[in-house]
């Protein structure tokens, strides 16, 4: 019987204290060890909607000059007055415009390629030079500056996917500030280089989540901040669209995370701190905290 209400006492004390501990974890006195909220399994991934999954324009841009027979031109004389010619090249493409004392396409023209392709604008010395339209055969298309036959300026480019940049371009390439919106709904505000988004930007996604900062190859790469619908943000440092480095965590429920991260997790030396002010201050591994 004595063995029996030890055992009631120690069993009740033990109650007893996990009862208080239960107590001040749910007050707030005693943070729980796992309470810290894990915000990558909502980080949308940028590669999904990369603007250079388009082709390079410049593999489809022909040039005009290299199919225009010379001899058809020089057997109808000089071009007088700017007279508007037709001519059928032995290739089965189509040049209808004027051309210059030089025999050299001028002024505004249209040019038809036998792959479907087709330019609408100014030529100067047998070069697209100024404003014009380029219709791809399999149906994208541009409007916008031409310099020496290449798209270079500012125009807009359309895909036969349904995108659409509006911007800065260079050697037939986007290259410069720009606009980019995406068939999903995303679009991107920022800068590109040779096609790819490199530089300054936001890019948002269709669910309204928005990264702001740096890119490198397409990727979140430097300084960003990404928030999410619910409100939570992350500002800090990127690798290869993860946070990785030194970054800060704010979250909905007015807890925060200031530390380390790597591969998108809280990893190294950090402080979280709660919406009642206790910490967490320590080494963290994959987003647990080590006591």
């Amino acid at each position: 019987m004595a063995q029996k209400g030890k055992t009631k006492i120690v069993f009740g004390v033990i109650l007893v204290a996990a009862i208080a501990v239960g107590s001040l974890m749910y007050f707030g006195v005693l943070p729980p060890k796992h309470a810290a909220v894990n915000v990558n399994a909502a980080l949308r991934g940028g590669e999904k909607t990369e603007a250079n999954a388009d082709a390079p324009m410049s593999q489809a841009l022909a040039t005009p000059a290299k199919t225009i027979s010379i001899k058809d031109i020089k057997a109808m004389g000089k071009a007088e007055g700017r007279k508007v010619y037709t001519i059928k090249n032995p290739d089965g493409s189509e040049y209808v415009g004027s051309f210059d004392e030089n025999e050299k396409q001028v002024g505004m023209g249209r040019f038809t390629w036998t792959n479907g392709d087709r330019f609408t604008g100014n030529f100067t010395a047998g070069k697209r030079n100024g404003k014009g339209t380029y219709v791809w055969g399999d149906g994208c298309k541009y409007e916008g500056d031409f310099v020496d036959d290449q798209i270079e300026g500012v125009g807009t480019y359309i895909s036969n996917r349904g995108n659409k940049y509006v911007g800065e371009f260079k050697n037939n390439k986007r290259d410069g500030k720009g606009t980019y919106y995406f068939k999903d709904g995303s679009v991107y505000e920022g800068q590109y280089v040779e096609d790819i988004r490199t530089g300054k930007g936001k890019l948002t996604y269709p669910e309204g989540e928005t990264y702001t900062g740096d890119f490198v190859d397409g990727s979140r790469d430097g300084e960003g901040t990404y928030t999410w619908t619910n409100g939570d943000t992350y500002t800090g440092q990127w690798k290869n669209n993860t946070m990785e480095g030194h970054g800060i965590s704010k979250y909905a429920d007015g807890s925060s995370y200031d530390g380390e991260w790597k591969n998108g997790k809280r990893n190294g030396k950090g402080v979280y701190t709660f919406k009642n002010g206790e910490k967490l201050d320590g080494q963290w591994v994959n987003n647990e905290f080590q006591d």
